[in-house]
């Protein structure tokens, strides 16, 4: 069953590459840290209809021979540019740039005015537009969380129209042909930012071996970040993957939102070992919605009699981790 999940997990990713246009993923695998994040730019559609200003003279149409004009049904217009969004795990949000994530509800509204003045025509239209988005694809996801992708390939407007009498008889004009279509859109960089690892000591033992002034043994974790925008989600844990198929002892560290920067400072105190497989594991959400992953293998030694504060004595016998300290630039 694991198998078939990764299986299907994989055609998703596959599929999904065909069709999204990403900035480069950043992918990083250091001496200690390994991480990944999706590195997706924001786009917002602003594009609306602007008056033809040559129009009415090529037509010979003025306010003298004006009959009606006013808003009209909705209509779509399609091939226009691809745009796509992506979900956060509190729900659905689409980007707007300068306020942030708002409700996303398969619907990106916004508005624009067109206005003309010439030959006794004064036109002043504020035209409502929208994109609907479908379900494309799952982009990833962690501890239970999966984030998705919404794709539009079509804008909706409310059409504009003007009935004026001519010579050949009274004809009505549409926005689509009376103006012209503007392509528009604001792009923002994704969030860019570094988090950083630092744990104490190197040989990290089960609080059952004590320190030289009695205390239990445990590890000091420092996780700290800088980014370009705050985060809707960052969730870490240690997870310990004891011996002998024994399991996970899992540690909750934090899970919610952040500030653009932060730091977390915390003791951990193991009461079991854990394998090469135990790790600190890191998983955010930024303010527009992309993705992130850490990992950091931290061993944890279930022996007694050794002096922590001498590692070379330890060494060949006792497990840790490559490094104390590690960063990752997004």
């Amino acid at each position: 069953m694991k198998i078939l999940k990764i299986l299907i997990f994989t055609l998703f990713l596959t599929i999904y590459s065909f069709n999204v246009a990403y900035s480069d993923e950043i992918n990083y695998e250091g001496d200690w840290i390994r991480a990944s994040y999706t590195n997706i730019k924001i786009t917002k559609d602003i594009s609306h209809w602007e008056f033809d200003r040559n129009f009415f003279a090529t037509h010979d149409l003025s306010g003298d021979n004006l009959v009606s004009y006013g808003i009209g049904e909705w209509k779509e217009k399609p091939n226009v540019h691809r745009i796509r969004v992506i979900d956060s795990p509190a729900g659905y949000f689409y980007w707007v740039p300068g306020v942030g994530y708002q409700d996303f509800e398969n619907r990106v509204d916004w508005s624009k005015t067109t206005e003309i003045h010439r030959d006794g025509i004064d036109f002043v239209v504020d035209i409502p537009y929208y994109r609907e988005y479908s379900n494309e694809g799952m982009l990833g996801g962690g501890f239970g969380i999966f984030v998705w992708s919404f794709r539009s390939d079509k804008v909706y407007y409310r059409d504009f129209k003007a009935t004026f009498d001519t010579p050949s008889g009274t004809k009505t004009y549409h926005i689509s042909e009376m103006a012209n279509w503007v392509e528009k859109y604001i792009e923002e960089e994704a969030t860019h930012g570094t988090f950083t690892i630092e744990k104490f000591p190197p040989y990290v033992f089960t609080k059952w071996h004590k320190l030289s002034d009695g205390t239990p043994c445990g590890m000091d974790l420092t996780i700290s970040w800088d980014a370009t925008r705050r985060f809707q989600n960052i969730k870490a844990q240690m997870i310990v993957v004891r011996y002998q198929d024994m399991g996970e002892d899992i540690f909750d560290i934090y899970d919610g939102p952040a500030d653009s920067s932060g730091r977390i400072e915390t003791r951990l105190e193991f009461e079991h070992a854990g394998n090469e497989e135990s790790k600190l594991l890191i998983e955010f959400v930024t303010e527009e919605g992309n993705w992130g992953t850490i990992e950091a293998p931290i061993p944890v030694n279930g022996f007694f009699g050794i002096n922590i504060s001498e590692p070379v004595p330890v060494k060949g016998i006792f497990k840790k981790s490559p490094k104390d300290e590690g960063e990752f630039n997004f």
